[in-house]
């Protein structure tokens, strides 16, 4: 075999030019083979014949689609008459990727300083035809293995070639009408009114349950939309995912706003969920309020941040809101994550003594409430980002824990950032490094000192120098500590249940294997495979739109049907008709339309007699008369 080797091509024995990643490169991929299990009817082989490219590259797409990758065309060879005698298709992870040696090189790389990844990790895998004299092509290589896992079951939908709806998948949508199921995964509780037509609804699909399980330790009801025909109040059962981006657990429809409704919502979730959260974050609704206490007693409650905030404007007006400094001073008391109660009450007093707002009510109010709503007084408390709005959309978590397959790019490539970046989601994993940059650059070590077993550290704020915080880990129990509170608030939920463990699990094995070589490289063995059977675990997947795939989409099966007559129409706050003006009335309640004015010539909304042209005109005949 005659093989010419260059840094970026080679020619193998039939003489072709084809890219070729690096020696190293070439080892790493020998490390990480991965091959696709499915039906061999559907696999490519060496000589097989296709009447034409598109024909071969749709055959390709489809078994790629089959086992959970995507793939490209990639370069061609051409004769002297333009035909096309050599074409390759590529997996869509071929290439380098943007902040690999080889792309190093790329002048440009240097200004990316965004946080940006790239899927691309020099993947071999392709399918190379040539063509015959009978302006066919045939398959002369063919390269199954790849150097990355494929798409889980759930990442499935996400892969470019499932973007697109085919005839069938748009008949399915448009005849698709599920009606009310109860099957073990989808849940739901409803009334209605002595002629059966819905007054309250609430649901929730196997997959909301299913975070619910994980992440509904904080959650939010928010009863401000008012989007659907009735004027029904829509209210969401929100919380944060590990990707610190909104879940929807649940979703309810109410005929109004009354405690007797909000009570009938809190039942319900009891029900469906059979586990109350620990903590609860509403806005002001009294209503709400009423059938919290009720319903949850034991449960924590807590005001939205935004909410309250927002009302600043209107409660003293936008004007000052704006030009003055009352709302920045205000505002580095009412958002600091670390301010104490103490600091928070005389920065609260000082700013409103300074601007002279001692006498109104409203802010009188919510200093009352101000343990409801102020961080200063629940640092301790997770909150996971809740507080501060619980305006918050559901987010397709399933998307970007496919999207966590690929890898986000390190900045200083220290091993604890490497190691995060395999621990948590991205977003975290961001949130993490900006954490772990600062930590290495910012901070200041006061102090450091181990009595019985539990290790003390005192760190001098970066910001606030007047200011400390200390940490302590327990050696023993495991547990971490720090005066921010910052960990008990947002970090916890960032993990899965029992990662804490298992990371002091591995930190004991690295610890008594320390200074024995053989025991390291066992420890490193044995992660390696646990690594690698988990990794297996995730590869097979079905992209076939079968019962069982819509099943796994609406979390559902479809056993029976339940004839509910649609609800009345509400009148609920914030849905009800705006008060027409005098003008609006005048001209049949609609709005003006534009005409030409006889005086300006113009198309605009006056006539000849209110005309500006004409005042200015008459002002100019009057001061000539005078003159």
């Amino acid at each position: 075999m005659f093989v010419v080797t260059a840094r970026d091509n080679t020619i193998d024995a039939e003489g072709n030019r084809e890219a070729s990643p690096d020696v190293e490169v070439q080892d790493e991929i020998q490390r990480n083979i991965w091959i696709p299990h499915c039906n061999e009817e559907i696999k490519p082989y060496k000589k097989q014949v296709f009447p034409n490219l598109d024909t071969a590259f749709e055959y390709y797409e489809d078994y790629g689609r089959e086992c959970g990758f995507t793939l490209r065309r990639s370069t061609e060879k051409t004769n002297n008459a333009g035909k096309t005698i050599l074409k390759y298709f590529v997996c869509s992870r071929a290439g380098p990727n943007d902040y690999s040696e080889s792309a190093r090189g790329n002048s440009s790389y240097k200004h990316r300083n965004r946080k940006t990844v790239s899927a691309k990790c020099i993947c071999p895998a392709k399918l190379s035809l040539r063509a015959d004299w009978e302006n066919s092509f045939f398959v002369y290589k063919f390269i199954e293995t790849h150097n990355h896992p494929f798409a889980s079951k759930s990442g499935m939908q996400f892969l470019r070639c499932n973007r697109s709806l085919t005839d069938f998948h748009q008949h399915f949508i448009v005849d698709a009408d599920i009606q009310l199921t109860s099957d073990g995964a989808f849940k739901y509780e409803y009334e209605t009114d002595s002629r059966n037509r819905l007054t309250r609804l609430f649901w929730a699909d196997g997959i909301g349950r299913q975070n619910y399980e994980v992440f509904g330790d904080v959650v939010s009801f928010d009863a401000t939309y008012r989007t659907n025909m009735y004027n029904m109040v829509f209210v969401p059962l929100i919380g944060i995912d590990n990707h610190w981006k909104s879940v929807t657990f649940a979703r309810a429809l109410l005929e109004s706003e009354s405690s007797e409704n909000f009570t009938w919502y809190c039942e319900s979730y009891k029900k469906i969920f059979g586990k109350e959260p620990k903590c609860i974050i509403t806005d002001q609704c009294a209503a709400m309020k009423i059938a919290i206490e009720n319903c949850f007693p034991l449960v924590k409650h807590r005001l939205c941040m935004w909410h309250i905030m927002k009302k600043l404007s209107a409660k003293l007006g936008t004007l000052f809101c704006v030009e003055s400094p009352f709302m920045d001073q205000l505002n580095k008391f009412v958002w600091s994550d670390h301010a104490t109660p103490t600091e928070f009450e005389d920065g609260w007093n000082e700013v409103i003594s300074k601007f002279g707002l001692n006498d109104n009510k409203w802010l009188q109010e919510m200093f009352d409430l101000r343990k409801s709503w102020i961080p200063a007084y629940f640092n301790d408390e997770p909150m996971v980002g809740l507080l501060r709005t619980t305006s918050r959309q559901r987010y397709n978590n399933k998307k970007l824990n496919h999207a966590d397959d690929i890898m986000p790019r390190p900045i200083n490539k220290k091993k604890i950032e490497m190691d995060a970046a395999e621990m948590y989601t991205r977003t975290m994993f961001y949130r993490i490094q900006e954490e772990i940059l600062a930590g290495g650059g910012d901070i200041e070590i006061e102090s450091w000192n181990l009595v019985d077993g539990v290790k003390t550290i005192l760190i001098k704020d970066p910001i606030s120098l007047s200011k400390s915080f200390e940490i302590s880990l327990n050696l023993e129990t495991h547990d971490i500590d720090c005066s921010c509170k910052m960990f008990m608030r947002v970090g916890e939920k960032s993990q899965c249940p029992k990662a804490k463990d298992c990371w002091f699990e591995f930190q004991g094995c690295i610890s008594s294997a320390s200074g024995n070589q053989d025991h390291i490289d066992y420890i490193h063995k044995v992660l390696k495979l646990m690594r690698n059977n988990i990794k297996l675990s995730q590869r097979k997947g079905n992209s076939r739109l079968d019962d069982e795939s819509v099943e796994d989409l609406i979390g559902s099966k479809i056993v029976e049907e339940t004839t509910i007559l649609p609800p009345n129409q509400s009148n609920n706050k914030g849905c009800r008709k705006r008060i027409t003006s005098s003008a609006e009335k005048s001209i049949g309640g609609k709005k003006r339309q534009m005409r030409e004015c006889k005086k300006c010539k113009k198309m605009v909304y006056h006539d000849s007699r209110n005309c500006p042209t004409k005042n200015n005109t008459d002002k100019t005949t009057l001061t000539n008369h005078f003159l």
